[in-house]
């Protein structure tokens, strides 16, 4: 994940995307910020309960079902894992914000790192290729290859938009994922959001990647697949968002109190 441990003058630098006027004494830019460093570990070993959890289910053993991804429609205990990652990824954006974040080289720094991550993404997802490489077909989305696209875009946003406007931007993304959901897909068949790849999302995954992606088949899609970033870089913009308003230096109990409400609110949103 992206660095929450920087020091100065990101220690100096006053709420907002990029550092100007005088020093506030209350701004936690660039500290270490425990709640992060928990949320952080309890996702990894979430994202490792998860994946055993999967292995075993595949040595058709009985399995604790929340602790399975949903197949289609529904959410379960799995399915928060990778949100909390892009949440965590929005937030460390805002923390370790230094006062040149719109500069060239540290778009050039952003740049790499995604780099770096959707590279590792490619290497780790294609291991399976020298086992049996006579069988394996490529797939080119994956987990990291996500965060890695959705660290730079956030990154690249955040200083050059204040947080009134990520607010609206993500809230955009989310409201326009919805529509393109809906949409009539272009060979004719009926956009059913209850069916496995019945809408225009999966069409797209299916025309652009072909068999390289996840799910095979006449229905197939994957689940990190090309429109369904949108939606995740409005969870990497929320991360940013709550990541401002924990520079604020603000008492932990009321901090987590404001946090918490507006959670449940986004929660009665997306239902």
């Amino acid at each position: 994940m992206t660095a929450t441990h920087l020091s100065s003058p990101a220690a100096d630098a006053p709420v907002g995307p990029v550092a100007t006027g005088p020093r506030d004494p209350h701004d936690r830019a660039g500290r270490r910020l425990r709640s992060l460093d928990l949320l952080r570990g309890v996702t990894v070993a979430g994202m490792i309960t998860v994946n055993a959890t999967a292995g075993v289910q595949g040595l058709d053993k009985p399995v604790f079902a929340p602790l399975l991804h949903a197949d289609w429609a529904g959410f379960t205990l799995a399915d928060t894992v990778f949100p909390a990652f892009l949440t965590m990824v929005g937030v460390s954006i805002a923390i370790s914000a230094k006062p040149d974040a719109g500069g060239a080289a540290a778009t050039r720094r952003v740049l790499a790192r995604a780099g770096r991550m959707i590279l590792l993404g490619l290497l780790l997802g294609h291991m399976f290729f020298l086992a049996d490489f006579h069988k394996y077909v490529p797939r080119l989305p994956g987990v990291l290859q996500r965060i890695g696209i959705v660290f730079a875009i956030c990154a690249i946003l955040y200083p050059r938009m204040s947080g009134r406007a990520r607010a609206i931007a993500a809230g955009v993304l989310l409201v326009g994922y919805w529509g393109l959901c809906l949409l009539p897909m272009p060979d004719g068949s009926a956009t059913d959001l209850w069916v496995q790849g019945h809408n225009f999302v999966s069409w797209v995954d299916r025309a652009v990647f072909g068999n390289w992606r996840y799910v095979k088949g006449p229905d197939g899609y994957d689940p990190e697949g090309l429109l369904s970033t949108l939606p995740a870089i409005a969870q990497g913009l929320l991360g940013t968002l709550a990541g401002d308003y924990l520079r604020r230096g603000q008492p932990v109990t009321a901090a987590a109190k404001r946090l918490f409400v507006a959670g449940i609110a986004g929660m009665a949103a997306g239902l």
